[in-house]
Parts: C-alpha cells; structure tokens; sequence
C-alpha cells in the first residue's frame, strides 16, 4: 500500500507541475482541549478553488507535550446508492499524529463520488486525538515532501486536481495561554481569601 501511495503522489505532483500550482492556500485549525487531553484538526480552503482533493499532515508534540493517539475525521458520507464518497483513497489515521493523509477518488471513474467544495466557506474535519503533558505545545503541519492538492476552479470530473500554494500551519501551546490566566487569577484570589481570613484572627 506505501508503494501505491507513492507513486500516486508523484503522479499527481507530476500533473501539478504540468498544469501549475494553484492560488489555493490551506489553512489549517488545530483546536485542543486542555482538560479532556484532545484535540480536533480542520482545515479550510480559500475560494480561488473548489475545494480540498487529498491531504498528508502531521499533528506533533514539543516542549514536554506529545501526541498519544490520532485518528484519520476527512468524510466519506454514502449517497443515494449506498456508495462512501468524498476521502475513500489511501486512508491513514497516522501514527502517533505523523502522516494523516486521506484522497478523493478523482480517478475511479464515479463523478458521484467527489465531494466539491470541501474546506470552502466552512472548514472540513481532518481528524482527532489526544496528546499527554502539561506543559509545550502541539502543532499541526503539512507532512515533510508531502503535498495538499486541491480541486481548480472549473473543475470538471476526469480532470486533473493541483497543488495548493502554501499549507499554513498552526501550533497551539498547552497549556493555552488563556487557561493560564485563569488558573493564575483563581489561584490568587485564593492565596487573598486565605490571607483575609488570617488577617482576621490576629
């Protein structure tokens, strides 16, 4: 299966170079929940194209966080004939949050099972995990060599999908800075009440 992912991406990379990289750029939104120890990827796409088509991504840990599990969220909802559309191809829930990838079908010869639009306007589920550590942070990122391929604008079924001009990534810290905050002022507000109350024993 490695073997057949890899020559599809020098297929495609290929077609891309051919044809140009497009105007598309993916961003990505890594969302964490400190108190669960999880956290939620998406990605959205900008409008210069119709949509996302395939992804490779990498969700990783620093600074004494790191990633415990991931699993692949890119849909593949049935249609009216009970066939799975949209991300069906070279599925991978990653190890440990490294090589998240997922495809379109846009060689299978079945235009009912692209999903357009994906990313577009509303940010499409990449995937979910969980990480361990209190302190550091997690960043979302294209994998290394890795490509995000989009559908250009006018595309038609048996066409060729291209390359985005850029992935941006995105790194959360753990905890976020906000939670600090509020973790810092509950504990003052602590140490204050215990010193009134002290304070009035004397």
């Amino acid at each position: 299966m490695a073997r057949v992912w890899r020559m599809m991406v020098i297929g495609i990379v290929a077609v891309a170079g051919a044809n140009g990289a497009s105007g598309a750029v993916v961003t990505l939104d890594l969302q964490v929940n400190e108190g669960a120890k999880t956290w939620d990827l998406y990605a959205a796409v900008s409008n210069d194209s119709r949509g996302l088509a395939s992804f490779n991504v990498d969700v990783t840990g620093a600074g004494g966080a790191s990633v415990t599990s991931s699993l692949l969220k890119a849909p593949r909802p049935l249609n009216g004939n009970d066939d799975q559309t949209g991300f069906i191809s070279f599925r991978n829930n990653g190890t440990l949050g490294v090589e998240i990838r997922a495809s379109q079908d846009t060689v299978g010869g079945d235009a009912n099972l692209i999903l357009l639009d994906q990313g577009v306007g509303s940010p499409v589920y990449l995937a979910s995990g969980t990480f361990g550590g209190t302190a550091g942070s997690l960043t979302a990122a294209l994998h290394p060599t890795a490509f995000a391929n989009v559908f250009p604008t006018g595309y038609v079924f048996g066409g060729s999908t291209v390359a985005a001009t850029s992935v941006l990534p995105e790194t959360v810290a753990v905890p976020e800075p906000g939670a600090v905050a509020v973790a810092v002022a509950v504990l003052g507000m602590g140490v204050l009440a215990v010193g009134r109350r002290r304070s009035r024993r004397v």
